[in-house]
């Protein structure tokens, strides 16, 4: 345990005094980039509080930085595995507002039958009262969530998913106002932990979001924001994981 710990010390002060200056000095040369459309009364659905950072942090920043007014997230539990639930909404609302977002966008749902877990299933009908609350609310016209894998593949991810697309198939979401659906794209692990090397490929892809140096930054802000999250392999996530600077979407047709 003891050497363990040790190589985990000098892993991670590597990593703090090496990899990152070098990972800052390359995103200086990047400019952000999006193909995605700013104007759209967007709704971000998530599954726990730090997804909204952790998946969608490119794009809930380009949003809030065109107009604020027009970016809403709903996270569909309090992230109470561990427990902890009081916390961890009170931490989503700081990294919310890191994120530009204003605390009346910013719904967090307690429901029984929707709780953190893997081993939790989520009720499509639950995921769709909520979801279509929502959507009537604030006169949403486009939801932006995980696609069929969650990027991690957690359950409760994969079951937004399903629901909406189920909702799609029935014609639901067109009735209620929405014009479109993008799908946060799961890439493998070797592109996921790649940073600042998979952003030409992602700015290949027809609908995507790449940060500047700025966005990032505010982006890892908002990561630490989640100060009970912020184990040693979350600290390896915010370090090389290219979802805090990019997101590529499909849409569904």
């Amino acid at each position: 345990m003891i050497f363990t710990a040790i190589g985990v010390g000098i892993y991670s002060t590597v990593i703090i005094l090496v990899v990152a200056p070098i990972v800052r000095y390359l995103l200086l040369r990047c400019s952000s980039s999006c193909t995605v459309e700013l104007d759209a009364k967007t709704l971000f659905i998530t599954a726990h509080p730090d997804d909204e950072c952790m998946f969608f942090a490119p794009s809930v920043l380009a949003l809030t930085a065109h107009n604020r007014k027009n970016a809403f997230l709903l996270c569909l539990s309090e992230g109470n595995y561990y427990g902890g639930g009081d916390t961890r909404r009170k931490e989503l609302q700081k990294s919310a507002q890191i994120l530009g977002l204003l605390p009346d966008h910013v719904a967090v749902v307690d429901d029984r039958e929707l709780q953190d877990g893997p081993d939790q299933h989520w009720p499509t009908r639950v995921i769709t009262k909520h979801l279509l609350t929502a959507v009537k609310k604030h006169g949403i016209q486009r939801i932006i969530t995980f696609d069929s894998h969650g990027v991690s593949t957690h359950p409760n991810h994969t079951a937004i998913c399903n629901t909406v697309m189920e909702l799609c198939k029935e014609q639901q979401l067109k009735s209620a106002g929405i014009k479109q659906v993008l799908l946060l794209k799961t890439t493998n692990v070797v592109r996921k932990y790649s940073t600042f090397l998979d952003l030409p490929r992602s700015r290949c892809s027809r609908l995507h979001v790449v940060s500047s140096l700025s966005q990032y930054t505010t982006a890892r802000k908002a990561m630490f924001a989640h100060a009970s999250q912020c184990h040693w392999y979350r600290m390896l996530y915010i370090t090389f994981s290219r979802y805090l600077l990019a997101n590529t979407y499909d849409v569904v047709e």
